[in-house]
């Protein structure tokens, strides 16, 4: 094992049998009395908090709208399509697989279907009725899966007498199928009528978006579609890797009352370029023609792509399918025997049957199941098929790093993108299913009152309070409330020089040292390469726990995929650790804010705590200044749980994941957490799933403060608007039952605040109070605006 070398003037020592206790023995001093009284919370429950300004004139990026000025009918529209066999059944084309790349391809076949029936059966539907402005005289909106809307009242058209398509234009690939249906037919049902003023806002809501859908719709071979999200393949920014960002919305239609309003938000997001499969290798992973590909190292790599979607190019009627894995022979050496008996190898099968010449027929085959067999296909006949979203997890740290950048948008240019994409969308007034449908739409973002609150005052030891300027965390002259000590620092690098590391690590203690927290000896090791793995960093960090003493691990080594491997030593090891970039650290510019930020999380960790925090300006109540914040969490336990669920394009079969923590003490600024995992895309918490949360904090919040807490707060992240009924309905009385379980039957005052983080909602300020030429903190809104 590489023990490393000197770490500077003071290396570790031996770990003597009394070595440093790991907190300071000497406690920190209480703080002064704040500003305003803490007091118990019931005797200022009616104290009114202060705005520093109630007069701000913001945009927010919603549109308003007058709602529909004609009802419309709501019908199913199916479209069937049958293959003249007894042992296939007639397929529903109106469902949409679950898959995205295969929706895409069906929302294809269905807009291809829907223009054909307004073809085929033009007087059925009127659809060459004009008004006198030359836009259509009904409403057609179609959101590409059952449902359709028509201001046209029509008869039920069913199976016994459907609406017979004519396909002969259309080719197997949209059916995904290697042959074209028997015929194709559609059926009409009416399930609804919506008036202008309908009390169903839901239904209202789900109208409005697909008739602002319709004008992409029309052209799904460029704009394709992910849940409420719209990309536009046209647009192509490279990050390398094989994956490229697109630009793209989110929009939603927001119903109360007599009000309604549309909100449109500016995307980015990756994909898979859309090369031809040997060129796709050669940018995701730099594979060319002089690579083995049958070797064991390339296979690895290969082995990512499983479940990629790919399409044939090589026959007339090509096919979309799913990437089940790679041989491990080469082409011109899997063999197979052909209809006649003959056997025959796959490259000299492609050659006979296609008349093809490979370049390359060393190459192994991608594997295609189709059931229980097996079809394989060399490099050289696949294309990687457009519209895939790039994982985000198979992201290389260039490609975050790019997607980042140009993710970083300022207000003014996100505004402009905003209104771009709605351009893109035809969202106005002269679109001609827009006027159809009667629906009007202000050109402008909308323009909303808001105040800015005060920012609470961090304050640090003895007193010390510091206000945060733009982002901009000062630590000069202050301490923390409660620093920790650490006996041993090691200090693991890779890619980074020496001195580089050294130098940093004489700098984190330093500055830890004027924070008050104490490095009573530090090390630095170099890793190669062959060391960044789970097994060689478990070892290396429990024997230096067991020898000198180690208690904190800092790690100058890039990746996310050592991240990981990184923070699970920890369940095993016990010892808190700590990732940090070599681009951080190699930076030149690394200064006191950067390493200000690395130490405040490895107190932090250690188990001290940085600060607390005051009310800026205390509330009046009954005469006296009394500090609400700190007064509220005297007897209160604050809790957060979040959502989060596998990325686009990851398997299915990945759970959710939600994510916990909670206060544990009377100032709200130490917290504890874990996390649980769910069903995939489950989103409402389960009583099994809620018990390990629960229990927990109440445990940990009786050893701090030897009692109950009186009141529980949460925050419930990651919802829909539609899921807080839900909550309300489900877990919220499984919340209260839960604590009051975990509490020996003392029942708290449960407030459940369900909170959409991922609302879309932007909020910027009036153009003409922007400044180009400011720093992008001061172009943004005052933090606190609300």
């Amino acid at each position: 094992m590489n023990r490393g070398g000197y770490g500077g003037p003071r290396p570790f020592q031996p770990r003597a049998q009394n070595y440093a206790p790991r907190f300071s023995s000497n406690a920190p001093r209480q703080p002064v009395e704040p500003a305003g009284k803490v007091v118990t919370f019931d005797q200022c429950r009616d104290g009114k908090i202060t705005p520093a300004s109630d007069s701000q004139q913001l945009l927010i990026n919603t549109y308003d709208l007058e709602r529909p000025g004609r009802g419309v009918i709501q019908y199913e529209l199916k479209f069937i399509a049958d293959y003249g066999r007894v042992d296939q059944p007639l397929e529903d084309l109106s469902e949409i697989p679950t898959r995205h790349v295969l929706a895409s391809v069906r929302r294809i076949c269905l807009t291809r279907l829907y223009e054909l029936l307004f073809q085929q059966h033009c007087a059925y539907f009127e659809a060459n009725k004009l008004n006198k402005n030359g836009m259509y005289e009904h409403v057609y909106v179609y959101d590409r899966a059952i449902k359709f809307y028509c201001s046209l009242e029509m008869p039920d058209r069913g199976e016994q007498n459907p609406f017979h398509i004519d396909i002969s234009s259309m080719t197997p690939d949209l059916f995904d199928h290697l042959r074209n249906p028997k015929k194709v037919f559609a059926t009409l049902k009416q399930t609804q009528k919506l008036e202008p003023d309908t009390s169903n806002a839901a239904e209202m809501a789900t109208y409005l978006e697909a008739l602002f859908c319709q004008h992409q719709f029309d052209g799904p071979e460029r704009f394709v579609k992910f849940g409420s999200k719209m990309f536009d393949l046209k647009s192509k920014f490279n990050i390398t890797g094989g994956c490229e960002l697109k630009d793209g919305h989110h929009k939603s239609v927001r119903i109360a009352e007599n009000v309604a309003e549309l909100q449109i938000d500016a995307k980015i997001s990756p994909f898979h370029q859309g090369l031809s499969f040997l060129h796709y290798l050669h940018a995701r992973f730099g594979l060319g023609p002089h690579d083995d590909f049958c070797s064991h190292s390339v296979i690895g790599k290969l082995a990512h792509l499983k479940g990629l979607f790919v399409r044939t190019i090589h026959k007339t009627n090509n096919e979309v399918f799913r990437i089940r894995g790679f041989t491990r022979v080469p082409a011109d050496q899997l063999t197979f025997e052909d209809r006649n008996g003959t056997r025959i190898s796959v490259a000299t099968y492609f050659e006979t049957i296609y008349k093809m010449k490979f370049e390359f027929p060393h190459f192994p085959c991608v594997i295609k199941k189709s059931g229980p067999k097996e079809m394989h296909f060399p490099f050289e006949v696949l294309e990687v098929q457009q519209g895939q979203k790039f994982p985000k997890d198979d992201m290389n740290n260039m490609q975050e790093q790019n997607m980042i950048k140009a993710a970083q948008r300022l207000p003014g240019t996100m505004i402009e993108e905003i209104e771009n994409q709605k351009k893109l969308a035809s969202i106005n007034d002269e679109d001609q299913y827009v006027s159809a449908a009667q629906v009007r739409i202000k050109p402008g973002m909308k323009t909303v009152k808001a105040e800015v609150l005060n920012a609470p005052v961090i304050t640090y030891k003895n007193a010390v309070p510091k206000q945060v300027d733009y982002a901009v965390w000062d630590l000069r002259d202050v301490e923390f409330v409660k620093p920790v000590e650490i006996n041993a620092l090691a200090i693991f690098y890779n890619n980074v020089q020496r001195n580089t590391a050294l130098e940093v690590a004489q700098k984190i203690q330093q500055q830890a040292t004027r924070l008050g927290m104490r490095i009573h000896s530090k090390e630095c090791f170099e890793l190669n390469n062959g060391q960044l793995n789970a097994a060689y960093l478990e070892e290396a960090i429990l024997h230096y726990r067991d020898t000198v003493g180690v208690d904190f691990v800092l790690a100058f080594v890039s990746g996310s995929d050592f991240h990981n491997i990184l923070k699970a030593t920890e369940t095993v090891t016990h010892v808190p650790t700590q990732q940090v970039e070599p681009k951080t650290v190699s930076n030149p510019k690394l200064g006191a804010v950067t390493l200000g930020n690395i130490i405040q999380k490895m107190n932090l960790k250690h188990g001290g705590y940085n600060q607390y925090f005051q009310q800026a300006a205390p509330s009046q109540v009954n005469g006296d200044r009394i500090d609400l914040f700190q007064s509220f969490l005297q007897d209160t336990m604050v809790m957060g749980f979040y959502m989060t669920h596998p990325s686009p394009g990851s398997p299915e079969d990945l759970p959710s994941i939600c994510g916990y923590s909670f206060t544990t003490n009377k100032r709200g600024n130490v917290a504890r957490g874990g996390f649980v995992y769910t069903k995939p895309r489950q989103t409402i918490l389960s009583e099994d799933e809620l018990r390990k949360p629960l229990e927990d904090a109440v445990k940990l919040y009786f050893q701090e403060n030897s009692s109950y807490p009186q009141r529980v707060l949460v925050y419930r992240f990651g919802t829909s608007d539609g899921e807080i009924e839900k909550i309300r309905a489900e877990e919220c009385g499984t919340m209260m039952n839960g604590l009051t379980a975990a509490m020996n039957g003392q029942a708290p005052k449960l407030t459940v605040i369900a909170v959409r983080r991922q609302h879309n909602t932007r909020v910027f300020k009036q153009r003409n109070e922007i400044d180009p030429r400011a720093k992008p903190p001061f172009q943004n809104v005052t933090p606190g605006t609300c």
